[in-house]
């Protein structure tokens, strides 16, 4: 096992809308980024990509993302799938999970996200992200 650290600094939040799917994100100068996704069919969906995953992460094993905010820690455990780590909230729990989430990061200025059992960690600025959050999984 080896540590990484991505500790560039992220851009301020976007949104956008395509084809009816509304998606809200921030990337860093390393390319590592945080991605929520509405998608016009199916369940809201949180993405988190990185270089790195590309040689270290094979698809179909779970991981576990532990992000830290001003307002605490949350984990969830997302799947592997073309070098990206996606957490669906297919199910009630899993989306107030993720909303929960959104809220947090929401409400902080910056907050981190660490990955394991890789030791990939990132961290991110919250700039912008409560706007581009807001009621984003309204329509989910």
């Amino acid at each position: 096992m080896f540590s990484t650290a991505a500790f560039a600094q992220s851009a301020p939040w976007d949104r956008l809308e395509n084809g009816g799917a509304l998606y809200a994100g921030t990337i860093d100068d390393r390319k590592n980024a945080v991605e929520f996704v509405c998608p016009t069919t199916g369940a809201a969906t949180l993405i988190v990509k990185s270089p790195q995953f590309r040689v270290s992460v094979p698809d179909e094993h779970q991981y576990t993302l532990t992000f830290v905010t001003a307002r605490g820690r949350t984990e969830l455990v997302a799947t592997a799938k073309d070098s990206d780590l996606i957490y669906e909230a297919a199910d009630l729990n899993a989306k107030v999970t993720l909303e929960r989430l959104i809220d947090d990061i929401g409400a902080s200025q910056k907050f981190s996200i660490a990955m394991s059992p890789f030791g990939w960690h990132g961290e991110f600025s919250a700039e912008g992200a409560a706007a581009a959050l807001k009621g984003l999984l309204d329509r989910c």
